[in-house]
């Protein structure tokens, strides 16, 4: 790795005197690839790959994986030497896919300060060469700006400068910078298919800074990042048992056909009925009160979830239907639809009087191609009331989606949708309709999923309000299903505020049944948490319910339990009396585990083979930190002559187990063979 480092210094008479510390960091990469490191997002093609020949770093990303991808290059850790600001300066082009209308795959820098997460550098932070747009297309930088289109000069692999402003901070701050591409379902590069999509060809990291310790993988902040909140886990849906059919349930039936059923691009809508007729797709449990869809927007409130429960814009080139039997009163009515991409609604029997956009049937309102969220109306009249079916359909391409159906009592073309105008999304009872629908209820199911993942899940905790982060199996209704969650190796980590009591719980997961062991950890180092399973609580020191000195939560009280057990942290009081000193080991040892104080191995006896296991460690009289297993046993933090006289004055060596066995020592013997132990390891250590 190449970097460079320069001083710069106010100069006097008598010589280079320092008024200003700078210690940047520049790559060329033409020897190597400058420590970088790459992470992935999704099953993406061609990630980044550094290039010995030209010296520099590119990315060509995905085409027709039918998911959106993403490809992170991540610097090295850059360590603050001084408080300071922070810059970026780097050599780079371009070519990302833009078809004069969306601008569907985008990249853009990212940056993360100590152990936080990756945080978008907003296109205000540029001074020169920044962001071109907002990205739209259906990938994770959807919303955020973004570089896009082609750079000058790309076709004559010329690169442009960007300068951006990362902004101050103190001494000893570890920040990392990734940059990151991130691609829809299908094209890449402008004109499609060109590569490169980004190519860095130098980075000058600008101001007292070095290259620091690496920093561990982000983490999964659950909820957000210093926010309380709910993360929902997929599941899969297993052993379903439905009830009888039930006619005349208010609202409407939905199913979906997702793009991994059908395997088609839905560029206009009659490519999307296409893979409604053709393919079952999956139902709704249930019935929706109103249609309105949408992990992109939309016009009115909250939305529901699509029939697989999905409720995000992390899927593309699906369909929706939905139906039910409707009865209009008699009157003036416009009906319309809103959605991104395209659609319809078709209401058997009647006939339109006026339409916007398509039209294919005389009682269907529709959008045929792909667009924005925009609505589609129609208005009609009945002399009388009409009995009949609906039946609305939308599709989604990529890049955003929602779907609604509204009614106005009157005629008027009216395209303004919103509430203030008059408008209501189309549900049983509104404006005197009757909407119902007939289903086979689910009567119960099985849903099993799984927080296993290489990253850890960090949870914020509040002592103050009570709350906390929470993961939880997405779609459970207790009433139908029987939620499994394996946690089984997974990493919890514990960001706790406020005020919080010993043995305090908080309920971090949410699961019928929980499977495995976590291992949990604090960023707070004078804290220690368990999990309990059987809960899904954490608890501080250990939980009211579990088992009294099972501080490392596994179900079992053993001399395991002492290395994680500390004195002066009353989250360790075995005794009740508020306190955590001698009296608390003496209660773990003697009454919880049942063995000696200096049972460093845990085989329920004092003896020669402990000797040989801490002294095998080797940290006796060296200062250095130490546990129960390593010859601490009187748990003051280190291993020296005091941890001999509180297991001799016990007087359990060589005693065999302590069941049945009197505590009582055998002053005599006892002390002879602790002066001599004492006196043997004293000359062996002149």
């Amino acid at each position: 790795m190449r970097f460079s480092r320069w001083i710069d210094c106010g100069v006097l008479a008598a010589g280079c005197l320092t008024t200003s510390l700078r210690a940047d960091v520049s790559y060329d990469f033409n020897a190597d690839g400058g420590g970088f490191t790459v992470g992935n997002y999704g099953a993406i093609e061609d990630p980044w790959t550094y290039n010995s020949g030209p010296g520099t770093w590119s990315v060509d990303g995905s085409t027709g994986v039918g998911a959106p991808t993403a490809s992170g290059l991540r610097t090295q850790t850059f360590q603050l030497d001084a408080a300071g600001t922070v810059d970026l300066t780097f050599d780079h082009r371009y070519s990302i896919e833009w078809d004069g209308t969306t601008r569907w795959d985008g990249a853009a820098l990212r940056y993360r300060v100590n152990n936080g997460d990756f945080q978008h550098v907003d296109g205000s932070q540029f001074s020169t060469e920044g962001y071109i747009a907002t990205i739209q297309g259906n990938n994770a930088l959807n919303g955020l700006q973004g570089f896009s289109d082609v750079s000058d000069g790309y076709f004559d692999d010329e690169f442009i400068t960007s300068v951006a402003q990362l902004g101050s901070y103190n001494a000893g701050d570890l920040i990392q910078v990734e940059f990151l591409g991130a691609w829809d379902e299908f094209a890449r590069g402008n004109p499609d298919g060109t590569v490169p999509n980004w190519e860095i060809d130098s980075l000058t990291v600008v101001g007292p800074v070095s290259v620091g310790p690496a920093l561990p993988p982000p983490p999964l902040f659950v909820g957000g990042d210093g926010t309380i909140g709910q993360d929902a886990l997929d599941a899969v849906r297993s052993n379903e048992v439905y009830g009888a059919p039930v006619s005349g349930v208010p609202g409407f039936t939905g199913r979906i056909v997702t793009f991994e059923e059908h395997g088609m691009t839905l560029n206009d809508h009659s490519t999307a009925e296409l893979a409604l007729e053709d393919f079952d797709g999956e139902f709704a449990t249930g019935s929706y009160d109103v249609v309105d869809f949408g992990g992109g927007g939309g016009t009115f409130g909250s939305t529901n979830p699509y029939p697989n429960g999905v409720a995000d814009t992390s899927m593309s080139d699906f369909a929706v239907q939905v139906f039910a039997d409707v009865t209009i009163p008699a009157g003036e009515w416009t009906i319309g639809f809103g959605s991104d991409d395209g659609g319809q609604v078709t209401i058997a029997g009647i006939e339109l009087i006026e339409f916007t956009n398509d039209n294919f049937e005389d009682d269907q309102i529709r959008f045929e191609g792909n667009r924005g969220h925009g609505w589609t109306v129609g208005t009609f009249e009945l002399d009388e009331p009409l009995t009949t079916t609906l039946i609305g359909s939308m599709h989604e391409r990529g890049g955003g989606d929602s779907f609604e159906i509204a009614v106005l009592d009157e005629a008027f073309l009216d395209t303004g949708v919103s509430e203030a105008n008059g408008w209501q999304l189309l549900g049983d009872g509104v404006f005197g309709w009757s909407v119902t629908t007939t289903t086979e209820p689910l009567v119960s199911a099985d849903l099993d999923g799984s927080a296993v993942t290489d990253k850890s899940y960090r949870f914020d905790i509040n002592g103050d309000t009570g709350e906390a982060d929470q993961i939880a199996i997405s779609e459970s209704n207790d009433d139908v299903y029987n939620s499994t969650l394996n946690i089984e190796g997974a990493t919890f980590q514990i960001n706790a505020t406020g005020t919080i009591a010993a043995g305090q719980a908080f309920q971090i997961v949410s699961a019928d049944t929980i499977v495995g062991t976590p291992t949990v950890l604090s960023l707070d180092p004078s804290q220690t948490w368990v999990f309990d399973s059987a809960t899904g609580n954490v608890c501080l020191g250990s939980c009211g319910d579990s088992l009294l000195g099972d501080f490392n939560a596994d179900g079992v009280v053993t001399t395991a339990d002492l290395d994680v057990m500390s004195l002066g942290d009353v989250a360790f009081d075995v005794t009740g009396d508020g306190m955590t000193d001698a009296a608390d080991v003496n209660e773990m040892v003697a009454n919880l585990i049942g063995t000696w104080i200096g049972d460093s191995n845990g085989d329920g006896e004092f003896g020669t083979s402990d000797f040989v296991q801490v002294f095998t460690v080797g940290k006796f009289e060296s200062g250095q930190a130490a546990v129960w297993s390593e010859g601490d046993w009187n748990l003051d933090g280190v291993f020296d002559t005091s941890d001999f006289v509180a297991a001799f004055t016990e007087g359990g060596f060589e005693r065999g187990p302590r069941g049945g066995v009197s505590a009582v020592p055998e002053p005599c013997a006892g002390v002879l063979l602790l002066c001599g132990l004492l006196g043997l390891m004293r000359f062996r250590r002149k």
